[in-house]
């Protein structure tokens, strides 16, 4: 792989760490901003999808949808499809970023997310092995 190719899928790994480091501070202290934290993790999520896309080749779509990133994949990889339950993150990228719409509550919700952004960052790192 070259080494500007290389940069760039590490670039967007460090910025998928960051969301899901605050997802994982968020839980370990307890906090109930469990709307954030599922913020984070569907942006993780995302940019780890976009790190693949890199990886591909493919132009990086201006979206903020999961679901549309792995029909983009799928035809590179039929193995995207074990990330599907991923897809139950998207409403969190920007329904439950304002008021007008209640927070979420439920803990379970919160580590349900934390799980479905790291089985894509397991995912993605063992496609991509830098």
């Amino acid at each position: 792989m070259n080494p500007e190719k290389n940069q760039k899928i590490e670039d967007w790994f460090l910025v998928a760490e960051k969301d899901l480091q605050v997802a994982d501070v968020l839980i370990l202290q307890d906090l109930w901003a469990y709307d954030i934290l599922c913020f984070h993790c569907q942006q993780g999520v995302e940019k780890y999808l976009k790190a693949l896309l890199v990886y591909h080749d493919l132009d990086l779509p201006k979206v903020h949808d999961i679901r549309q990133l792995l029909a983009i994949l799928l035809p590179l990889d039929q193995e995207v499809l074990s990330l599907q339950d991923a897809v139950d993150l998207n409403d969190y990228a920007v329904r439950y970023r304002y008021p007008d719409h209640l927070e979420i509550d439920d803990k379970n919700i919160a580590l349900r997310a934390i799980h479905l952004a790291n089985e894509v960052k397991s995912f993605v790192k063992r496609k991509i092995s830098l």
